[in-house]
């Protein structure tokens, strides 16, 4: 498994998504938070929905590598206000980029 910092600097210097490590590969035990703190490294990557083809160059998050559970919010969605410690919560900007991911 490749390290934070490799994959970090794998997003930044434009190599494929396929031969990025996914964000899924992160492990993490029962007792351990979600993930957010280690994932910064994917602000400002185009967020790729299931089932979805790739269209753009630079870095990309697909869907199916997030860690669970996790939700995806995007501009003007509805979301409840319940606060699960584990949950990553990844925020998308009008574009699908992804523009912060946090707790909760």
């Amino acid at each position: 498994m490749k390290s934070i910092e490799t994959i970090l600097f794998a997003l930044f210097v434009g190599m494929t998504p396929n031969s990025i490590d996914p964000v899924s590969q992160l492990t993490l035990s029962a007792s351990e938070p979600c993930p957010a703190a280690k994932l910064h490294y994917i602000v400002g990557a185009r967020f790729i929905r299931k089932g979805m083809s790739v269209d753009t160059d630079g870095p990309v998050l697909f869907e199916h590598d997030l860690p669970e559970p996790y939700r995806v919010l995007s501009p003007g969605d509805a979301t409840t206000m319940d606060f699960v410690g584990r949950r990553l919560n990844v925020h998308l900007d009008a574009q699908g980029r992804v523009m912060r991911v946090r707790c909760g």
